[in-house]
């Protein structure tokens, strides 16, 4: 993960990228949980806030369809992910 002064471009392009490796791959449920925690590893909200806002809401929408819960349908995108990586566990 970049560090906490991470470049927007930077950000949307990593967020981009994890979105076509969640979109394209074969992990789903507890699995893709793991793999976004460890992808994400180090991130926090002030730095998913500098990726664009589109590609954060395509993230949590592409996890909630593979399975992951990402809290309520109108939580914040921002939020959702933030919370993601603050659970110890994986939720159904």
């Amino acid at each position: 993960a970049p560090n906490n002064e991470v470049d927007p471009i930077a950000a949307t392009t990593y967020v981009a990228r994890r979105i076509d490796d969640y979109t394209n791959g074969l992990v789903a449920d507890g699995e893709l949980f793991w793999e976004f925690r460890h992808d994400f590893q180090g991130w926090n909200e002030a730095m998913l806030k500098c990726a664009n806002e589109a590609y954060t809401k395509e993230l949590k929408r592409i996890l909630r369809f593979k399975g992951v819960f990402t809290g309520r349908l109108n939580t914040l995108p921002v939020e959702a992910l933030t919370n993601l990586l603050g659970m110890d566990d994986y939720l159904r």
